[in-house]
Parts: C-alpha cells; structure tokens; sequence
C-alpha cells in the first residue's frame, strides 16, 4: 500500500516512486524503535542517563554515517536501509544496556508481545501484497489492527486490573 499512500500524497508524480520501497524500510526501522524506546526511559528511571545519551548518540552517529555507505549502493532504497540498521542497532544496545543493568534480557510476556507485533506487521505486509497492492491492501491490514488493537485493549485491562488489586 506504500505506492498509493506516496500516490495519494503527491499526486500520482512518478518522480516520488523511489519513496515507496524508503517507506517500506522506515515502517520496520519504526517498529523498532517503538519495541526499544521504553527501555531508554526504564533506564532513565533508574539513573543512567549517561547510558541512555550514549545510546542515542550512537545511534545517531550511525543513523548519519550509514546513508553515505548505503545511498551510493542501493539508491533511494539505501536510505531506508540505513533508518533500519540505525535502529537495529539502538535496539541492540538497548537490550545490551538493559541486561546489563537488570540482569535479565526481556521477560517472557514483553518478548512475546514484540514477536506478536512483527508478525502482524509482516502479515499485513504479506496481506496486502497477496492481494496485488492497491486499496484492496487495506481489508487485511485494517483487520490485522482491529485484532491487535483489540489485544492492546485486553493487555491494558489486565494491566489495570493488577494495579488497582495492589
């Protein structure tokens, strides 16, 4: 569905369709950053903030460095490899940090719920293509969101529920 969202925004304009396959590498480099972001602010709540700026700098270093690498290879498309391996790389180092400050890599029920995620973001991708692109892309993908945010809804419930019996 990427080609008629970039289509949509600018107007049918060839010139844009380099933008489609960036989009499909910047939708999973998003993914990864939603899955590692709260570890930055778990460790901010327990004090390393140093760690956390050295993450982010790292990660910008090689979000800025990696498109020299990447452009000249694959094109446009190589910008958006470089967004994913920047952020592949933050969720590295987060998980790395993460470890090492708590001992443990992720509990059972985060990881599932991350794994959960990627599938459903792969299967909407596979989806919508099965069905030849176009806006008929759009009754898989927004059935894979109504199940997952119907998923998110149950987690919360739990999740209130487990506060309001402490």
């Amino acid at each position: 569905m990427g080609r008629e969202c970039i289509h949509l925004l600018y107007k049918d304009d060839p010139q844009f369709d380099g933008a489609i396959e960036v989009l499909g590498w910047m939708i999973w480099g998003v993914f990864l950053r939603v899955v590692s972001w709260p570890m930055g602010f778990w460790l901010l709540a327990r004090g390393s903030s140093f760690a956390v700026v050295l993450v982010e700098g790292i990660a910008a270093l090689t979000m800025g460095i990696l498109p020299w690498f990447f452009v000249p290879h694959y094109g446009l498309a190589g910008a958006g490899m470089a967004f994913f391996a920047g952020y592949l790389a933050y969720l590295v180092l987060m998980l790395g940090i993460s470890r090492r400050r708590a001992g443990v890599l992720l509990d059972r029920f985060t990881l599932l719920i991350s794994l959960a995620g990627a599938g459903a973001l792969w299967l909407a991708k596979l989806a919508a293509a099965g069905l030849g692109g176009g806006w008929y892309g759009l009754i898989p993908v927004g059935a894979i969101a109504f199940v997952c945010g119907g998923i998110y809804v149950r987690v919360l419930a739990r999740e209130r529920t487990s506060v309001n019996e402490v």
